[in-house]
C-alpha cells in the first residue's frame, strides 16, 4: 500500500479564489522584509558595553520580569525613552505615555483592539 496518495483539496475551496502566490525562491538582492541590517554597520562594541552596564546596573530585576512596573513594561526604559524622543526628536511625552510591547506584533494586535470593529 503506497503512503504517499495526493489528496485534492481543490473541491473543498470555493471558486473565483485569486491565484497562490508564486513559490518561495530565496531572499531578493535588496530584502526589506524582517528588518535586515547591513553587517558591517551594527555598532557591536558600543552593544557591548550597553549591555554590560545594564546587567551590572539592572541584573537582579530582569529576573522578575519587572512585574513590579505595570502592564507598560519597565520604567527606568521608559523614562530613558521620554528623554531620548525630546533630546533627539523633540517629542514630549511622559513615561505614561509610552508602552514597551515585547515585539511588532504585540503591538499591532494592541493597535487593532483598540482601533477596529468586529465583523
Amino acid at each position: 500500500m503506497s503512503t504517499s496518495a495526493q489528496f485534492d483539496f481543490a473541491p473543498l475551496l470555493p471558486a473565483g479564489l485569486p491565484a497562490p502566490a508564486a513559490r518561495w525562491t530565496g531572499l531578493a538582492k535588496y530584502s526589506f522584509v524582517g528588518g535586515n541590517n547591513d553587517p558591517d554597520q551594527v555598532p557591536v562594541d558600543g552593544l557591548l558595553e550597553a549591555v554590560n552596564a545594564v546587567l551590572k546596573r539592572e541584573g537582579r530585576n530582569l529576573a522578575t520580569y519587572n512585574l513590579a512596573h505595570g502592564p507598560q513594561g519597565y520604567l527606568p526604559l521608559r523614562q530613558f525613552l521620554t528623554e531620548k524622543l525630546k533630546r533627539d526628536a523633540g517629542i514630549a511625552c511622559t513615561p505614561d505615555e509610552i508602552m514597551i510591547v515585547s515585539g511588532s506584533l504585540q503591538a499591532l494586535d494592541l493597535v487593532n483592539q483598540t482601533l477596529l470593529a468586529k465583523g
